[in-house]
């Protein structure tokens, strides 16, 4: 993403100076070319609106419009293979590089000027489709012998790649040196492995990739250099850098098809709110192709993130038939029915999830916690309770079945003091949260704690300063406290900030008899 920063930077500070010094020089009407300058101008500035909006097709749009009228400039250029390949579209992402790689030819560009990208997208279009011979061509003038840059392309997807074009053209020394000169300690484990693997090849090894037994050179090649491109992604996303993940992952799909890019990327999509995309990524594998039925899964979910229930929970009704993935199938509609207020149907889900279980483990407490809450919701305290003490059983390190279960208890008036004690531990291992922050003070409150519970219970109040329930344990609080005055403003504010969601705890009656009688 570093590279889209620079180039649209460049782009503001030369067009932008060029401008000021026309209207400052020249008191002449613009000529032809003054104009096509001008127009372009504006397609730069409606790109980068887009872009900066999430609308990348409109930016793309709008580059596309501005390319036609200055087919040579590079920024635009630049920024059109970036976007393209953002977006998956790798024809023309290639295309696009390949323009860029001839104006430099044509301007005689130095080596030390050069952007890497360009001739990134252009060698791995030779090794996928073309002639890998070219690729040590393509990428020599790039690379010096020590590549010591820091920057993941120049330092670590460039050398790999022409590691492995040497490799692929039988020339293992030259392989061996480009390898060996990397020096980017963070993906040492990859080079190491990548070297290995190069090392069994030269020495006719038997080599084994996933889905084929007797690969040659060239599918060999492909499949690392997939993988180190999943490695990148994989670092990108957890280091926050979603563009730049995005890439990376996209570049991964466009060497291989292996559905675990296809994961990957939805990830990344998801994770930036991008369900459309995701949705119609997981809707490209097809039903004979490899993770068919766990990308239907994932469409569900990203469905059901859209608030699209129905269509949801058709899907999941299909991959439930699928023995490996029912129990995740019923588990999903289960959470989509109890978000929807359908708790019957949600607990019927449930309890299918709960069949197909075969080994109990952690990983079941939502299972069971989920399940709790539905009984909850539907009055049925018993089978509730019941639920919630298995999920704290399975897993009691988790904040929220501790403290969904520990204020069950605080709102009947049973076991305070152990309650207490969870909702203490609840505290320390969500960082804080301010829902277990008022639990914990509502559990001081009911030992009699006043100044005790004071800070937790404000502290709550201050982070969910709208919540009916917080302003209405604060409000008791301070009419304990002889605050009768703020106490009263803050039942008012229960008032009106109530939901419908409160009413098995509270009632805007029973606020309103603590406003007129006090407690």
């Amino acid at each position: 993403m570093r590279f889209l920063i620079i180039i649209l930077t460049l782009i503001l500070v030369t067009v932008c100076g060029y401008l000021i010094n026309q209207q400052y020089q020249n008191t002449h009407a613009p000529d032809v070319g003054e104009r096509k300058i001008i127009q372009n101008f504006g397609n730069y500035i409606a790109a980068s609106v887009a872009q900066k909006s999430g609308d990348y097709e409109g930016a793309i749009a709008n580059l596309e419009q501005a390319i036609v009228k200055d087919q040579d400039n590079v920024e635009i250029i630049e920024k059109l293979y970036a976007l393209y390949l953002f977006q998956g579209d790798y024809q023309k992402a290639i295309e696009q590089a390949r323009r860029h790689i001839e104006i430099n030819k044509v301007k005689n560009v130095r080596a030390a000027d050069l952007k890497p990208v360009p001739y990134l997208i252009t060698a791995l279009s030779e090794f996928k489709e073309g002639d890998i011979r070219k690729v040590p061509e393509i990428l020599n003038t790039l690379i010096d012998d020590k590549n010591d840059s820091k920057n993941h392309l120049d330092g670590v997807v460039l050398p790999l790649i022409l590691a492995w074009g040497h490799a692929v053209n039988e020339d293992y020394q030259k392989a061996f040196k480009v390898i060996d000169g990397i020096t980017a300690d963070y993906m040492l484990a990859v080079f190491s492995y990548n070297r290995a693997v190069i090392n069994d090849v030269a020495n006719n090894k038997k080599v084994q990739i996933k889905g084929n037994k007797k690969p040659s050179t060239k599918e060999i090649a492909l499949f690392y250099i997939a993988e180190t491109f999943s490695e990148i992604g994989q670092f990108s996303l957890q280091s926050g850098q979603l563009e730049e993940a995005t890439i990376y992952v996209r570049i991964a799909k466009y060497i291989s098809q292996d559905y675990r890019y296809t994961k990957l990327l939805g990830t990344i999509l998801e994770t930036q709110n991008k369900f459309e995309e995701a949705i119609k990524l997981y809707g490209q594998v097809k039903e004979n192709e490899e993770g068919y039925r766990d990308s239907q899964l994932s469409m569900a979910i990203a469905l059901s993130r859209l608030k699209r229930n129905d269509e949801a929970l058709k899907i999941l009704a299909e991959v439930s038939k699928k023995k490996s993935l029912q129990y995740m199938a019923d588990y999903t509609s289960g959470t989509i029915l109890l978000a929807d207020n359908k708790f019957e149907a949600a607990i019927k889900s449930f309890l299918k999830a709960e069949k197909s279980i075969k080994k109990l483990s952690r990983d079941n407490w939502a299972l069971y916690f989920n399940l709790g809450v539905a009984y909850d919701k539907l009055g049925n305290w018993q089978k509730s309770e019941e639920n919630l003490m298995k999920a704290v059983q399975i897993f009691p390190e988790n904040p929220e079945s501790l403290n969904y279960l520990a204020y069950s208890w605080l709102v009947r008036n049973k076991n305070i003091p152990q309650s207490r004690k969870m909702l203490e531990a609840a505290v320390i291992r969500s960082g804080g949260a301010a829902h277990i922050l008022d639990s914990y003070g509502w559990a001081l409150y009911k030992m009699g704690f006043y100044k005790q519970s004071l800070p937790f219970l404000e502290q709550a109040a201050n982070s969910i300063p709208y919540n009916s329930v917080i302003n209405d344990h604060l409000g008791d609080l301070y009419w304990k406290l002889g605050r009768k005055r703020e106490a009263r403003f803050l039942w008012q504010r229960a008032i009106d900030n109530f939901e419908d969601e409160n009413s098995n705890e509270l009632s805007i009656n029973y606020l309103k008899k603590k406003i007129e009688q006090g407690l």
